[in-house]
């Protein structure tokens, strides 16, 4: 597992903490509230509260609407 850093004039934070709590949408415009986040190199994947723990889904499969800053 990989940290991803986002910039900000503050800090920098790595992707996965600002992830946590985010908000994002899926096709189906259902949107859920990021609880869980890991990368690798064959990408970027989250996952939902009251889901399987080993139930994990391609973050580019979702619409980030909001980041947890």
């Amino acid at each position: 597992m990989r940290n991803l850093y986002l910039e900000s004039p503050k800090q920098m934070k790595t992707r996965g903490m600002v992830m946590i709590g985010a908000l994002v949408r899926d096709c189906s415009k259902i949107m859920k509230i990021v609880t869980g986040y890991k990368c690798s190199q064959r990408g970027e994947y989250i996952q939902f509260a009251g889901d399987h723990q080993t139930a994990w889904y391609p973050l580019d499969s979702f619409e980030i609407l909001s980041l947890e800053e």
